[in-house]
């Protein structure tokens, strides 16, 4: 793994109040074209009443593709939720034709104790762990959680304390149903994936976007910790990334780098005035992982930040063009989610006048024409947004912000 830090802009005026970004750029090696860490996986799905025809179908196909890629070192089970929760395979010790059989023959139930079937695949993650290998529950529903626990944030408080255990959950919300928001914070809290899958056709290249990433993993639990010195009062962070922070000192939870990804993060330090001109020490960012390849161990590295406290206007200079980039980019996708917030409590004059504000940024930062396409179809929608709409902005915000692709349907293949 290599670590580069980049100061948007290492000078700062004296006497002034500055803000200083970081771009934190994690790069993770080749994944070795052989070896890799054992998967241990349990798919979580959905099986209520809305699941029924094509969706279920299209489900039960993918399961069966992901059995079919696994390697006699990986396990896979399958657990199904409806009111109740079952068992359908067995992590392991089964046999792959019997395995298809029962998966081919879920069929739909009643409501969605969504809770419920996770808490069952973390229970056979935990009892049947394996320290050498890669543990992920893969939840999937088209629905909002109707039993069970449905709170948000006890349901996020439970992934959390999972993924310090070691089992990631990744979350697929299919169709235009379900709580996006539910989704991604639960896949957050427990340093997962969040995918939209807008339609039963792209529930295989779901599947298989997921499988391939934790086939090529090389690092897991990846963390950035950045604490800030006296001379620095706030850092925060611009990503949409799950936190823990006490305004002087935050942590990142990255999650995982798939081979030769780059997981990166933006930090922002507000640093207060300075009377004295010279070298300052700032604050440290410290980046924290477990390789999972080769020499399976934990790794740490510290970096010192620093600027130059200046009284020369002139020698303040302008800021890293790539670094400022990124922070306009991270700024405007809290525009966006912000106005799809408006979208949702019925401003949809805030919400419009802030996507139009999206859309000049995006255009001046070179954004795909597929994305502009997709915040100018928001804005001829006049007054209520539909739900492919708003999970569409949001699928965008995210997979902008992570890194990380997050969208699925028909016209986005």
């Amino acid at each position: 793994m290599k670590t580069n830090i980049t100061l948007g802009n290492p000078n700062v005026l004296q006497d002034s109040p500055a803000n200083v970004h970081v771009l934190v750029e994690i790069t993770a090696p080749p994944a070795p074209a052989i070896e890799r860490a054992p998967l241990d996986i349990v798919v979580v799905a959905d099986r209520s009443g809305s699941m029924s025809g094509g969706k279920l179908h299209s489900v039960r196909e993918a399961i069966v593709s992901l059995l079919r890629q696994l390697t006699p070192q990986d396990r896979l089970g399958v657990v199904v939720f409806d009111n109740d929760v079952d068992v359908i395979v067995e992590l392991g010790g089964h046999i792959a034709s019997d395995a298809v059989t029962k998966i081919r023959g879920i069929e739909c139930g009643g409501s969605t104790n969504l809770s419920g079937g996770w808490l069952k695949a973390c229970e056979i993650l935990t009892a049947q762990r394996r320290a050498e290998a890669i543990s992920r529950i893969v939840l999937l529903t088209d629905g909002q959680a109707n039993a069970g626990v449905v709170e948000p944030d006890a349901v996020a408080t439970m992934t959390a304390g999972a993924a310090k255990l070691g089992i990631t959950t990744s979350t697929i919300g299919f169709g235009t149903d379900y709580d996006e928001k539910f989704l991604a914070l639960v896949a957050d809290a427990s340093r997962g994936n969040d995918y939209f899958c807008g339609g039963p056709d792209q529930a295989l290249n779901v599947f298989a976007t997921e499988f391939d990433g934790l086939a090529s993993v090389v690092a897991q639990n990846i963390s950035v910790v950045a604490t800030a010195t006296n001379d620095a009062t706030q850092v925060r962070l611009l990503n949409q990334q799950v936190t823990e922070t006490d305004g002087r000192s935050l942590t990142v939870n990255i999650g995982d780098a798939y081979g030769e990804e780059v997981r990166t993060c933006v930090l922002e330090f507000i640093v207060t005035p300075q009377n004295q001109e010279g070298l300052k020490h700032i604050a440290d960012v410290t980046v924290r992982y477990a390789s999972v390849i080769g020499d399976a161990r934990l790794h740490e590295e510290t970096f010192p930040i620093e600027v130059t406290v200046t009284a020369d206007f002139a020698a303040v200079g302008d800021a890293d063009p790539r670094v400022l980039g990124e922070v306009r980019k991270l700024l405007v996708e809290d525009i966006r989610l912000r106005s799809i917030d408006a979208a949702r409590s019925g401003d949809y004059e805030t919400s419009d006048l802030l996507m139009s504000e999206v859309l000049d940024e995006l255009t001046a930062l070179g954004a795909p024409e597929s994305e502009l396409e997709d915040t100018r179809k928001w804005l001829s929608i006049r007054g209520p947004k539909d739900a492919l709409s708003m999970k569409t902005m949001y699928s965008l915000s995210r997979s902008s912000s992570r890194g990380r692709r997050k969208r699925f349907d028909p016209d986005n293949p």
